[in-house]
């Protein structure tokens, strides 16, 4: 036999900027049933001439008890799976959505989803002064406890105690801990939850693997050698059992990472089909067979008086959960005949020309119950996700006993509807997850506009705000005319006129403090800015203004777009070197931030130059946050930004 060192072990892949996660390069690398080990080693690269402490990814071979179970292991495991899975659905009467699902649109040119729409968390909050592994294990529990990153229910489902007591070993060893979330089959097919295709994740999906993405850079504040997080996707294993086309479910996963890797996480969250693991664990096909025998004592054991209850409420999540967009069944009934089919639990419920409809739903949910309980409590009796991952923290959505929910308080899978934002969304907190009935009585009568990508018209979400109402509120920020007292000076503003272009330039000229650039520029050059400042303001209706002491130009201040498409604004302030060190710049921003407040705009950026440190030290003393650095107008820059609402 071969040795499984040799044969499956590797030194984790160097480098950044591969589309697959290091785990994800293992997988591709290993078959069989072999767990996923990882130990930390020290080498010595004669290339750097230095050593450094990689993982080695070291299997160990291990074996799946397919033994059948006993009825009453059956009975106590249907009964935990169905009360973690299946949540309360109220029926309710069918209202049809007043809303025109294809017609008001908004159009997205890019993802941009680090830069504004799903910013992370504030993640130094975490940063803690830790010594021992005991207190990074107690650390972490607590962490998974916050509701920003983990939930709140966490406390109740997992013992402390016990938890800081199984990782700490890990953390004394300096191994990344690892996180397992099986998941993200595909969009939900239920017609009253989701419009569009199985294929389709919108920012629901997005945003939930941002939340994980935070997870692990908290996760670094605490435990310095860090945090993987697997993402099992289940849509291989369910396709069937939901009625999905399974050109669908590769497409879903597909688009899936394509978003993961334009969030840029692939370092931190891996995807990994778990129809393949299952396959792997069980090369001859035994763990199939396991199904098929559970499902054949589930026929028999469904109709014992104690199961009943749990099997109804089971199949009844399944009438809620298969294919009724694309199930041929449904193709001629009205959304009414279809909401009266699924919702309700009665044949005698329905009108008599449904009754048959009805029989055949009913004998397809209840075979899909039996199928998917069966799966399921496969899983739980093989233990194989665990025997892959081996001391993994198991992590859910819905809270359940012995793991942890890392979706805050929200009681709704990401896939099992749409991404809804009642504004246009800043951050991820602003995205939940709706049904598309629920939407009109979420918009407070506002018009709901569907946003979609440019390049692919797929949708990203549904929305009463519009992506510009930053921009579209700038325009009532500085009146026509203004003044403001700053000491005992008066400074005015106004637009620039085609008459002021000769002050402009004179002030410009031999004044390394009144551009970007901060060096000395000729006329030229402040006749083009002048242009492009008239130009602003004459395509977004507002702009640059000057800004006088008397009759001298003194400088020039407002607002100018920085991003359109993420309704991105900047402020901008320039004086002339004869008029700083006097309080104008600080008066200037305390106004227009102000003003800003005064007519709704949420946020604004400054962009700095890191040779303008008075400009520096004036906007961190103003507590305005730095976001990152970045290239703009060819220089490099710190990004800050000023949250007002």
């Amino acid at each position: 036999m071969t040795d499984t060192f040799t044969k499956f072990s590797f030194l984790e892949r160097g480098g950044f900027g591969h589309p697959e996660s290091k785990i994800e390069w293992y997988w591709g690398k290993m078959s069989g049933a072999y767990s996923l080990n990882r130990k930390r080693t020290t080498q010595y690269s004669t290339n750097l001439g230095m050593t450094y402490s990689p993982l080695l990814f070291a299997p160990e071979a291990f074996s799946v008890d397919v033994s059948m179970p006993n009825d009453e292991w059956l009975a106590d495991g249907l009964k935990a799976f169905v009360r973690g899975e299946m949540p309360n659905i109220s029926d309710g009467n069918y209202i049809e959505p007043s809303i025109d699902l294809d017609g008001s649109k908004i159009v997205l040119t890019k993802l941009k989803a680090n830069e504004i729409i799903f910013a992370s968390e504030k993640l130094s909050d975490y940063q803690q002064d830790l010594n021992t592994s005991t207190e990074i294990a107690e650390a972490v529990y607590n962490l998974l406890c916050n509701n920003q990153i983990g939930s709140k229910s966490n406390k109740k489902n997992n013992d402390k105690p016990a938890f800081v007591e199984r990782i700490k070993d890990s953390i004394d060893r300096q191994e990344r801990l690892l996180f397992v979330i099986p998941g993200f089959p595909f969009k939900d097919q239920n017609r009253f939850r989701v419009p569009f295709d199985a294929d389709t994740p919108d920012f629901a999906e997005v945003a939930f693997l941002k939340r994980l993405h935070n997870l692990a850079s908290a996760l670094y504040q605490i435990h310095p050698f860090g945090s993987d997080i697997v993402v099992l996707t289940d849509g291989k294993l369910y396709e069937d059992i939901f009625k999905i086309d399974k050109d669908d479910v590769e497409r879903y996963k597909t688009r899936l990472l394509y978003y993961r890797n334009q969030l840029n996480i692939q370092g931190a969250v891996s995807i990994i089909c778990l129809k393949d693991m299952i396959d792997r664990a069980c090369e001859n096909g035994e763990a199939w067979s396991l199904v098929e025998k559970i499902a054949e004592r589930l026929q028999k054991l469904r109709c014992e008086d104690d199961l009943q209850e749990t099997f109804n409420n089971l199949k009844k999540g399944m009438k809620r959960n298969i294919n009724n967009r694309t199930l041929s069944l449904f193709d001629n009934l009205s959304n009414q005949q279809c909401w009266s089919v699924i919702m309700s639990d009665c044949r005698s419920d329905v009108s008599k020309v449904l009754q048959s409809i009805w029989d055949e739903f009913d004998r397809i949910a209840e075979e899909a119950a039996i199928k998917y309980a069966a799966v399921n409590l496969m899983l739980r009796h093989t233990d194989i996700i665990m025997k892959f991952f081996p001391g993994a923290i198991r992590a859910t959505i819905h809270a359940k006993t012995g793991q942890f929910s890392l979706a805050g308080d929200s009681s709704t899978y990401s896939w099992n509807g749409i991404a809804w934002s009642e504004k246009f969304p800043q951050n991820i907190t602003d995205i939940k997850v709706e049904k598309i009935v629920d939407l009109p009585s979420l918009s407070n009568g506002q018009q709901i506009k569907q946003v979609v990508f440019e390049h692919s018209n797929l949708p990203c979400f549904y929305t009463c705000g519009s992506p510009t109402k930053n921009i579209e509120l700038a325009r009532t920020v500085l009146p026509e005319l203004w003044s403001i007292n700053v000491g005992e000076s008066v400074l005015t503003g106004h637009p620039f006129s085609k008459s002021d272009l000769a002050s402009y330039c004179s002030v410009g000229v031999n004044d390394e403090n009144y551009n970007w650039d901060r060096t000395v520029k000729p006329e030229d050059y402040y006749k083009d800015l002048f242009a492009f400042r008239q130009k602003h303001y004459s395509q977004y209706g507002f702009g640059v203004q000057g800004v006088w002491l008397g009759n001298d130009l003194v400088g020039q201040c407002g607002l100018q777009v920085l991003h359109e498409d993420t309704d991105e604004l900047e402020i901008v302030i320039f004086l002339s070197k004869n008029y700083v060190n006097r309080g104008f710049g600080s008066g200037l921003i305390d106004y227009i931030i102000s003003q800003c407040k005064s007519v709704g705009i949420n946020s604004v950026f400054a962009v700095i130059r890191p040779e303008n440190q008075s400009a520096i030290r004036l906007f961190t003393k103003k507590g305005w946050e730095i976001l990152q650095t970045a290239m703009h107008y060819n220089h490099n820059a710190t990004v800050y930004k000023k949250l007002l609402s």
